[in-house]
């Protein structure tokens, strides 16, 4: 494991996870060797028929490699408001840099558990 996005499981569920492959340039590579790719940053997209990463900070899109029932099952999902597709970590897999997607939906937090927490953080 190279990356991995940490705050996925406190904010979301995962609902599904799928492993798809990445069309890097050298750069790309030698950012991800280097550790200073950061996951955090990234985005799924659909751009031109393809499932996309993209970059928040400097619109840099990375090409998935994904079969058509995954792409088709991801785009159910990203249909409905309430679910979202979220890069999870990036891997090495054979000399092959991966990256592990999740279908997820957010947490809903009750006022309850909003309460309880201020209540301990202030005693």
């Amino acid at each position: 494991m190279l990356k991995k996005n940490k705050k996925i499981l406190i904010k979301y569920f995962i609902i599904k996870t799928f492993i798809s492959g990445m069309i890097l340039k050298s750069n790309d590579v030698l950012k991800i060797k280097t550790n200073i790719f950061n996951i955090n940053f990234y985005i799924i997209k659909f751009i031109d028929n393809n499932i996309c990463l993209l970059n928040n900070k400097n619109k840099k899109i990375i090409i998935l490699l994904l079969n058509r029932k995954e792409r088709n099952i991801i785009l159910f999902y990203k249909r409905n408001i309430n679910y979202d597709c979220i890069p999870i970590e990036v891997f090495k897999l054979n000399f092959i840099f991966k990256l592990k997607i999740s279908i997820v939906k957010k947490r809903k937090i009750n006022k309850l558990n909003k309460l309880l927490k201020t209540n301990l953080i202030a005693k």
